[in-house]
């Protein structure tokens, strides 16, 4: 039994060497370095074939299981990885020969190390864990196939027609792969190592779109499903082309050997609930707590685990995106995955127990998905009110305007706004203007109640809260009309000019008297057509090139206009 295991473990690294020889730029393989390759590939899979077989025989799957050396002692572990990291060479990617024996030795070692997993009489991963060494080939191995999992599942990738063609058959790799998972992540000597490595996986195939999700796990119709072969060996045939290959005498024409195989897939239905059952057990066996055996800490540790990578992942969330597309799409996947699991209860796949734990693992994120758009959207909409408040703070302070300021009569230029408007509007001018650019433009104080001021003492500065714009940044759904009428009733105010009953130029709220209309820098019908503009197009202040073209049209219907003021106004 040692020497079997060890022979095709010499085997298996000979073809592993090999294929790495061809993996480098200065080799390049031929017609014969295929062919010959491809026969080595023929002998491992049939030498582990005939292990597989053995193994599925009662007493010499006990036999193996109380070998020190290939259980305690991580001979069969080894093996595995061996075989598992077996790779493809680019030179080599047009043969599908070769590509689908490595594929089918991949699906036996898994199904050896299920049958060895799955026996009753003796715990293959205790006796794993009895010693470190074989516990971290444990750990690796679990790695490897999670991996595996990962490259098969990955969003972005297609599977190609040739890699599921009936004349190639890749071997069940992936519904081995899975059971094997769902195995590990029930054993307690793995679970905890699992509950963070699985995680990735898993939500490379519950983030996938929804139509996709629903045909490929919640259907028994599967547009690609695993086709698996056995080989039909000839060892006397085998044998001859060996003597040759010893003796320098195997030709290219001998080379091309191909043993025929017989198919032994699994029927299509029973393929695609096994596949979806083992998603679910998964998910199961890493959320269930039982309070005699897992400790208080791990209470709800899958979900937090997964909670956490779904933010790590998600990107930052704006008004127009406040929640992570992932985790919802997540969310709802599984809502429909626990529905349809409760279909595979009658067929034996899974227990009541597995499906109430998806549910409650489904509700839980639900909830938790829910109450972290909230927070995050608040969030966003605070970050973005408060990066504006202190914009406007910046643009927009300026010293309280003085009597004096406003009796002070400036050199006449038909450019300037009348004189008590400039004053109340642009309190200090500055050394020089640029049009265009509104941080050089003299910002504007605004007197009106109405238009949201920060009243401090008498000499103090006037600070603008930017009424409009918080608003719409703090409720997304405001609908355009709303924008409107806040701007609106802004620049209204902006060139109203209140009455100052004191020295300071400031009235109480119980002294206020009626708004007089004053003259703006626009008449009747140039106020009328921006603001039928403003209509279409109400995020005109943040375009540079739409405010120089409307300010140099607005021109040609009264006084001049510059970029700058209309901006302000």
């Amino acid at each position: 039994m040692d020497v079997a295991f060890d022979s095709l473990h010499e085997d298996m690294r000979i073809l592993s060497v090999r294929l790495l020889t061809y993996d480098t730029k200065a080799f390049s393989a031929g017609p014969f370095h295929s062919q010959l390759t491809h026969f080595i590939c023929q002998q491992c899979e049939a030498s582990l074939q005939f292990l597989l077989l053995l193994c599925q025989q009662k007493l010499f799957r006990d036999r193996i299981l109380k070998n020190k050396e290939l259980c305690r002692n991580g001979g069969i572990l080894s093996l595995s990885l061996t075989i598992l990291k077996l790779g493809v060479p680019e030179c080599l990617k047009g043969s599908m020969d070769i590509a689908s024996s490595i594929s089918r030795l991949k699906a036996k070692i898994l199904s050896i190390l299920l049958q060895l997993c799955e026996a009753e009489s003796i715990s293959y991963l205790d006796e794993v864990a009895t010693l470190e060494k074989s516990m971290e080939l444990g750990q690796t191995l679990a790695l490897e196939v999670l991996d595996l999992l990962k490259t098969a599942f990955g969003r972005k990738q297609k599977p190609a027609a040739s890699s599921h063609d009936k004349n190639y058959p890749m071997g069940s790799v992936l519904i081995s792969a899975l059971r094997l998972v769902d195995v590990f992540s029930d054993d307690s000597n793995f679970r905890s190592s699992f509950i963070t490595n699985t995680i990735p996986f898993l939500t490379q195939i519950l983030a996938t779109p929804h139509d996709d999700f629903v045909s490929s796990w919640c259907s028994v119709n599967l547009p690609v499903m695993e086709d698996d072969a056995n080989l039909d060996y000839d060892p006397f045939g085998a044998a001859e082309l060996a003597l040759a290959a010893a003796s320098n005498m195997l030709t290219e024409a001998k080379a091309n050997y191909s043993c025929p195989f017989r198919s032994i897939s699994m029927p299509s239905i029973a393929y695609a609930q096994t596949r979806t059952s083992c998603v679910v057990k998964i998910i199961a066996n890493l959320h269930v707590f039982v309070p005699n055996i897992c400790e208080e800490q791990e209470r709800d540790l899958f979900l937090q685990k997964f909670q956490k990578y779904l933010l790590s992942e998600s990107p930052w969330p704006s008004l127009d995106h406040p929640a992570s597309n992932e985790a919802t799409t997540v969310c709802r996947n599984l809502g429909s995955l626990s529905h349809y699991a409760k279909s595979l209860i009658p067929n034996n796949l899974l227990n009541e127990e597995d499906v109430q734990l998806l549910s409650e693992f489904a509700y839980k994120l639900q909830l938790w998905c829910k109450s972290q758009v909230g927070q995050r959207t608040l969030q966003v909409a605070k970050c973005d009110t408060s990066s504006q408040m202190k914009e406007d703070q910046q643009l927009v302070q300026q010293p309280l305007p003085t009597r004096a300021n406003i009796t002070s009569v400036p050199d006449s230029n038909i450019d300037n706004p009348p004189q008590v408007v400039q004053n109340i509007e642009e309190s200090t001018a500055t050394p020089s203007k640029q049009e265009g650019n509104a941080r050089d433009e003299t910002p504007r104080n605004r007197a009106s109640v109405n238009g949201g001021l920060l009243q401090n003492s008498v000499g103090q500065n006037l600070i603008h809260l930017g009424v409009a714009r918080t608003t719409s940044a703090c409720y997304p759904g405001a609908s355009a009309a709303t924008s409107m009428e806040v701007t609106r009733c802004k620049s209204a105010d902006h060139f109203r000019t209140p009455e100052t009953t004191k020295e300071s130029g400031l009235r109480d709220d119980d002294e206020r008297q009626p708004k007089r209309k004053k003259r703006t820098i626009m008449n009747d019908e140039q106020v009328n057509e921006i603001e039928n503009a403003l209509v279409d197009e109400p995020e005109m202040h943040k375009s540079a090139t739409s405010l120089q073209a409307w300010a140099e049209k607005l021109s040609g219907q009264g006084s001049e206009i510059t970029s700058s003021q209309l901006k302000n106004w």
